[in-house]
């Protein structure tokens, strides 16, 4: 038989959102997945909707599996708080124009500069290669800030 340890007794009703923050207090590392692809630190912060590893934003309703590393507690890293919501993330680097790869378990990642953003409906962006992308707001499982080459 498995005993529950003492601080996740009663814990049933923790979001997913609350749960991963647990962790992110306690300075644990993590391996996220979002279908194939991985991401393996320590969060820098969790809001609702968005947990943040490196410069990678992953949206938590995509989110295939999580798993807390081997390795034990570290100190806990300065705590970052990523938008609430996927859609302020979005509109806010559409706003910068700021260089992005965004993907998720059933899209290819593209690199380039996000153009618009409809809210509950889609982003449009602009590839590096200058093709132009309709991407559904459900489809995207991450946001890198950054990615692809300079200009």
């Amino acid at each position: 038989m498995t005993r529950v340890p003492a601080d996740l007794q009663g814990s049933a009703e923790r979001t997913l959102a609350e749960a991963l923050g647990a962790w992110v207090r306690e300075g644990r590392t993590v391996r996220i997945a979002v279908g194939e692809t991985v991401w393996q630190g320590r969060p820098a912060g969790v809001s609702a909707e968005l947990v943040q590893v490196g410069p990678t934003l992953v949206v938590l309703a995509r989110v295939t599996s999580i798993r807390a590393g081997m390795s034990g507690v570290h100190a806990a890293a300065a705590r970052v708080e990523p938008p609430a919501t996927l859609q302020e993330l979005l509109q806010s680097v559409a706003d910068r124009a700021e260089q992005v790869e965004v993907g998720g378990p059933d899209i290819e990642p593209v690199q380039g500069r996000v153009l618009a953003v409809t809210p509950g409906s889609h982003i449009e962006l602009v590839a590096d290669d200058g093709s132009e992308w309709l991407l559904p707001l459900p489809s995207l499982g991450w946001l890198s800030i950054g990615a692809g080459p300079a200009d």
